[in-house]
Protein backbone atom coordinates (compact mmCIF):
# COMPACT_ATOMS: atom_id res chain seq x y z
CA UNK A 1 0.00 0.00 0.00
CA UNK A 2 2.81 2.40 0.92
CA UNK A 3 4.49 1.42 -2.60
CA UNK A 4 1.20 2.22 -4.39
CA UNK A 5 0.75 5.45 -2.62
CA UNK A 6 4.31 6.90 -3.33
CA UNK A 7 4.08 5.78 -7.09
CA UNK A 8 0.56 7.52 -7.40
CA UNK A 9 1.98 10.78 -6.09
CA UNK A 10 5.17 10.58 -7.92
CA UNK A 11 2.86 10.46 -11.28
CA UNK A 12 0.72 13.27 -9.99
CA UNK A 13 3.95 15.39 -9.22
CA UNK A 14 5.05 14.73 -12.63
CA UNK A 15 1.58 15.91 -14.60
CA UNK A 16 1.52 18.87 -12.28
CA UNK A 17 5.01 20.02 -13.24
CA UNK A 18 5.03 18.70 -17.17
CA UNK A 19 1.48 19.50 -18.27
CA UNK A 20 -0.61 21.17 -15.89
CA UNK A 21 2.14 24.37 -14.73
CA UNK A 22 3.41 24.96 -18.06
CA UNK A 23 -0.01 25.79 -19.13
CA UNK A 24 -0.94 27.98 -16.56
CA UNK A 25 1.89 29.90 -16.56
CA UNK A 26 1.52 30.67 -20.48
CA UNK A 27 -2.51 31.27 -19.84
CA UNK A 28 -2.44 34.94 -19.15
CA UNK A 29 0.37 35.71 -21.72
CA UNK A 30 -1.79 33.74 -24.61
CA UNK A 31 -4.68 35.71 -24.03
CA UNK A 32 -6.58 36.35 -27.37
CA UNK A 33 -8.55 38.98 -25.63
CA UNK A 34 -5.57 41.06 -23.58
CA UNK A 35 -5.09 44.76 -24.06
CA UNK A 36 -1.96 47.02 -23.55
CA UNK A 37 -3.36 50.69 -22.46
CA UNK A 38 -1.47 53.20 -23.44
CA UNK A 39 -1.36 56.72 -21.41
CA UNK A 40 -0.46 59.68 -23.49
CA UNK A 41 1.66 62.17 -21.59
CA UNK A 42 3.65 65.12 -22.39
CA UNK A 43 6.72 65.00 -23.45
CA UNK A 44 10.05 66.30 -22.04
CA UNK A 45 10.47 68.40 -25.01
CA UNK A 46 6.78 70.15 -24.87
CA UNK A 47 6.72 73.93 -24.51
CA UNK A 48 4.09 75.09 -21.85
CA UNK A 49 2.37 78.31 -22.63
CA UNK A 50 0.91 80.39 -19.90
CA UNK A 51 -0.06 83.64 -21.08
CA UNK A 52 -2.77 86.34 -18.57
CA UNK A 53 -6.31 84.93 -20.51
CA UNK A 54 -5.24 81.09 -21.51
CA UNK A 55 -2.90 77.92 -21.84
CA UNK A 56 -1.84 75.54 -24.07
CA UNK A 57 0.85 73.13 -24.76
CA UNK A 58 2.75 72.83 -28.18
CA UNK A 59 4.52 70.15 -29.21
CA UNK A 60 8.30 69.87 -29.00
CA UNK A 61 10.43 73.38 -28.71
CA UNK A 62 8.86 76.81 -29.74
CA UNK A 63 9.48 80.12 -29.15
CA UNK A 64 6.92 83.28 -28.78
CA UNK A 65 8.01 85.28 -31.38
CA UNK A 66 5.31 87.97 -31.77
CA UNK A 67 3.31 90.17 -29.59
CA UNK A 68 0.66 92.17 -30.63
CA UNK A 69 -1.30 94.82 -28.28
CA UNK A 70 -2.53 97.33 -30.49
CA UNK A 71 -5.33 99.31 -31.09
CA UNK A 72 -6.14 96.54 -34.08
CA UNK A 73 -5.98 93.31 -32.88
CA UNK A 74 -4.52 91.69 -29.93
CA UNK A 75 -2.06 88.45 -31.08
CA UNK A 76 0.28 86.05 -29.56
CA UNK A 77 2.96 84.04 -32.18
CA UNK A 78 4.86 81.16 -31.66
CA UNK A 79 6.92 79.86 -34.03
CA UNK A 80 9.08 75.98 -34.05
CA UNK A 81 12.54 76.07 -33.32
CA UNK A 82 12.87 72.30 -33.98
CA UNK A 83 15.02 71.74 -36.97
CA UNK A 84 12.86 68.59 -38.10
CA UNK A 85 9.48 70.78 -37.71
CA UNK A 86 10.99 74.09 -39.13
CA UNK A 87 8.18 76.57 -40.85
CA UNK A 88 5.51 76.22 -38.37
CA UNK A 89 3.51 78.57 -36.77
CA UNK A 90 0.43 79.09 -34.39
CA UNK A 91 -1.11 82.80 -34.19
CA UNK A 92 -3.74 82.86 -31.19
CA UNK A 93 -5.84 86.67 -31.60
CA UNK A 94 -7.55 87.50 -28.21
CA UNK A 95 -10.70 89.37 -28.01
CA UNK A 96 -9.52 92.14 -30.86
CA UNK A 97 -9.98 90.19 -34.09
CA UNK A 98 -9.55 90.86 -37.24
CA UNK A 99 -12.53 89.95 -39.42
CA UNK A 100 -10.77 90.10 -42.58
CA UNK A 101 -8.27 87.70 -42.12
CA UNK A 102 -8.20 85.10 -45.16
CA UNK A 103 -6.97 81.61 -44.89
CA UNK A 104 -6.26 78.40 -47.13
CA UNK A 105 -7.93 75.87 -45.20
CA UNK A 106 -10.31 75.78 -42.51
CA UNK A 107 -11.30 74.03 -39.56
CA UNK A 108 -14.36 74.02 -38.06
CA UNK A 109 -15.16 74.15 -34.49
CA UNK A 110 -18.26 73.83 -32.36
CA UNK A 111 -18.67 74.99 -28.58
CA UNK A 112 -21.39 73.44 -26.57
CA UNK A 113 -21.29 73.63 -22.63
CA UNK A 114 -17.51 75.69 -22.95
CA UNK A 115 -15.68 73.05 -24.80
CA UNK A 116 -14.09 72.92 -28.50
CA UNK A 117 -15.36 69.98 -30.83
CA UNK A 118 -13.51 69.68 -34.53
CA UNK A 119 -14.65 69.30 -37.39
CA UNK A 120 -12.77 67.82 -40.31
CA UNK A 121 -10.14 70.22 -41.87
CA UNK A 122 -11.04 71.61 -45.39
CA UNK A 123 -9.24 70.91 -48.78
CA UNK A 124 -7.88 74.26 -50.16
CA UNK A 125 -10.93 76.80 -50.54
CA UNK A 126 -10.03 77.82 -53.76
CA UNK A 127 -11.20 74.36 -54.78
CA UNK A 128 -14.61 75.11 -53.42
CA UNK A 129 -15.00 78.73 -53.32
CA UNK A 130 -17.46 80.73 -55.66
CA UNK A 131 -15.06 82.59 -57.93
CA UNK A 132 -11.94 81.41 -56.69
CA UNK A 133 -9.46 80.31 -59.07
CA UNK A 134 -8.44 76.10 -58.90
CA UNK A 135 -4.91 75.60 -58.49
CA UNK A 136 -3.97 74.55 -61.44
CA UNK A 137 -5.91 76.98 -63.61
CA UNK A 138 -4.05 80.24 -61.50
CA UNK A 139 -3.69 83.22 -64.05
CA UNK A 140 -0.20 85.65 -63.72
CA UNK A 141 -2.53 88.06 -61.78
CA UNK A 142 -5.05 88.13 -59.09
CA UNK A 143 -7.44 91.45 -59.23
CA UNK A 144 -7.28 92.94 -55.72
CA UNK A 145 -11.04 92.58 -55.05
CA UNK A 146 -11.02 88.76 -55.54
CA UNK A 147 -8.04 88.13 -53.06
CA UNK A 148 -10.25 87.23 -50.25
CA UNK A 149 -13.60 85.86 -50.97
CA UNK A 150 -16.64 84.44 -48.96
CA UNK A 151 -16.24 80.74 -48.66
CA UNK A 152 -18.23 78.26 -45.69
CA UNK A 153 -16.90 74.86 -44.58
CA UNK A 154 -18.61 72.82 -42.64
CA UNK A 155 -21.58 75.38 -41.59
CA UNK A 156 -18.96 78.06 -40.62
CA UNK A 157 -18.09 81.28 -42.75
CA UNK A 158 -14.48 82.29 -43.22
CA UNK A 159 -12.46 84.30 -45.92
CA UNK A 160 -11.12 82.02 -48.64
CA UNK A 161 -7.11 83.19 -49.46
CA UNK A 162 -7.30 83.40 -52.97
CA UNK A 163 -4.05 85.78 -53.18
CA UNK A 164 -1.53 83.61 -51.73
CA UNK A 165 -3.25 80.01 -52.61
CA UNK A 166 0.21 77.97 -51.93
CA UNK A 167 0.20 78.95 -48.15
CA UNK A 168 -0.37 76.18 -45.67
CA UNK A 169 -2.84 78.40 -43.29
CA UNK A 170 -5.33 77.06 -41.66
CA UNK A 171 -8.21 78.90 -39.57
CA UNK A 172 -10.04 77.42 -36.79
CA UNK A 173 -13.64 79.40 -36.68
CA UNK A 174 -16.93 78.46 -35.50
CA UNK A 175 -20.32 79.37 -36.62
CA UNK A 176 -20.90 82.30 -34.28
CA UNK A 177 -18.89 84.65 -36.59
CA UNK A 178 -16.04 84.86 -39.32
CA UNK A 179 -12.96 84.45 -37.00
CA UNK A 180 -13.86 83.72 -33.97
CA UNK A 181 -14.93 81.33 -31.08
CA UNK A 182 -16.04 82.58 -27.76
CA UNK A 183 -14.95 80.72 -24.55
CA UNK A 184 -15.08 81.04 -21.25
CA UNK A 185 -12.87 80.54 -18.42
CA UNK A 186 -13.11 80.16 -13.96
CA UNK A 187 -11.28 82.87 -13.38
CA UNK A 188 -11.14 85.59 -16.50
CA UNK A 189 -14.57 84.73 -18.03
CA UNK A 190 -15.61 85.14 -21.56
CA UNK A 191 -13.32 85.96 -24.09
CA UNK A 192 -13.28 85.87 -28.27
CA UNK A 193 -10.46 83.75 -30.16
CA UNK A 194 -9.06 83.07 -33.53
CA UNK A 195 -6.88 80.78 -34.22
CA UNK A 196 -4.24 80.61 -37.23
CA UNK A 197 -1.68 77.61 -37.95
CA UNK A 198 1.01 78.02 -40.66
CA UNK A 199 3.04 74.65 -42.15
CA UNK A 200 5.22 75.73 -44.58
CA UNK A 201 7.10 72.41 -43.51
CA UNK A 202 8.23 69.86 -46.54
CA UNK A 203 5.74 67.21 -45.16
CA UNK A 204 2.94 69.80 -43.38
CA UNK A 205 0.90 68.43 -41.05
CA UNK A 206 -2.41 70.20 -40.78
CA UNK A 207 -3.90 67.72 -38.61
CA UNK A 208 -1.44 68.76 -35.61
CA UNK A 209 -3.51 71.94 -35.34
CA UNK A 210 -6.38 70.00 -34.01
CA UNK A 211 -4.45 68.14 -31.62
CA UNK A 212 -2.84 71.74 -30.35
CA UNK A 213 -5.97 73.25 -29.60
CA UNK A 214 -7.60 70.11 -27.87
CA UNK A 215 -5.34 71.70 -24.67
CA UNK A 216 -6.33 75.06 -25.11
CA UNK A 217 -7.97 76.45 -22.31
CA UNK A 218 -8.71 79.50 -21.02
CA UNK A 219 -8.10 80.47 -17.58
Amino acid sequence: MITLGLVILLIGAAVYFFIIRPNTANTFNNNAHARNGVVNQSSPTDTQVSEPVFSLTLPGPWKLSAQDWDARYHSYQWDSSDRKNNGKMLRVYVDTIPKDQAVNYLLPIQVQDNAMSFGVVSGNCVDFTQGAVPENQRPVNISVDKIALPSRWGLVDFLCDNGYVSHQVVGASSEEAINTVTLSGPTQGKHKFFFMYQDNNISPDLNQFQQILSGFKVK
